[in-house]
């Protein structure tokens, strides 16, 4: 299994903001690094993505056969709401096609995040796992922009703050980064980004995103050929 010391290439540094072999950063790092590289990615794009709709930033790998796959979840109760349901989809999906998988909730908390998901890989033992997770975020956490989140800050006192939060909480929106990698070998096989805007309660929100994702790895290869053989 993956030593979780020296975790996967796609969270080592690179000048140009991208990953390199040759700079390897724990894990217990890894959401704090990546909250910097989606800053400074989101800084070069010019146009904006489509509600509920997935990007691919990295692909490798198209073709090749998979026994299990885990799924696992990191985020806040908002979050943890839509993956329980968004995971479901894609395991039923997946089964179906002799790729049998599970779901794993490794918190919300990133001294705990490294230890959760060891342990959700030892006791699974997948060949391929997707980790779906939310950048830490500040108060507000959910659709506006930061300059304009803090804005918010200052211009609304205490209870009144987080009325405004709370009305605004019930329509989910958020920009979830994702990474589908192989725990035997710290290998990338894809990266991307799902944007979520919807009600995380009813059914259309996580269905469209279960589709898309699904489409877009046949698109590309993943997850589309025969499985493993035992």
């Amino acid at each position: 299994m993956a030593s979780f010391d020296n975790f996967p290439g796609f969270f080592t540094l690179h000048p140009n903001y991208l990953f390199c072999p040759m700079y390897r950063v724990s894990l217990c790092l890894l959401l704090p690094f990546l909250l910097i590289f989606a800053t400074a990615t989101h800084a070069q794009k010019t146009t904006a993505h489509a509600d509920n709709d997935v990007v691919t930033y990295e692909s490798t790998d198209a073709g090749k056969p998979y026994k299990k796959l885990l799924i696992a979840g990191f985020g806040t109760i908002p979050v943890r709401h839509f993956l329980d349901n968004l995971s479901g989809l894609l395991i039923n999906h997946y089964t179906g096609k002799a790729v049998p998988g599970t779901y794993e909730y490794v918190g919300n908390k990133l001294a705990v995040f490294n230890n959760n998901l060891q342990a959700a890989i030892h006791k699974h033992q997948p060949d391929i796992a997707l980790v779906i997770f939310e950048l830490p975020e500040d108060p507000d956490t959910l659709t506006m922009k930061k300059n304009r989140d803090y804005m918010r800050w200052l211009l609304y006192p205490g209870v009144k703050y987080q009325r405004a939060v709370n009305s605004r909480r019930q329509v989910f929106s958020e920009n979830l980064q994702a990474v589908l990698w192989e725990p035997g070998g710290d290998k990338v096989i894809w990266r991307g980004e799902i944007f979520v805007s919807g009600d995380a309660a009813k059914s259309k929100t996580f269905e469209t995103i279960s589709a898309k994702l699904i489409d877009e790895w046949l698109r590309l290869g993943i997850l589309a050929g025969p499985p493993a053989v035992n």
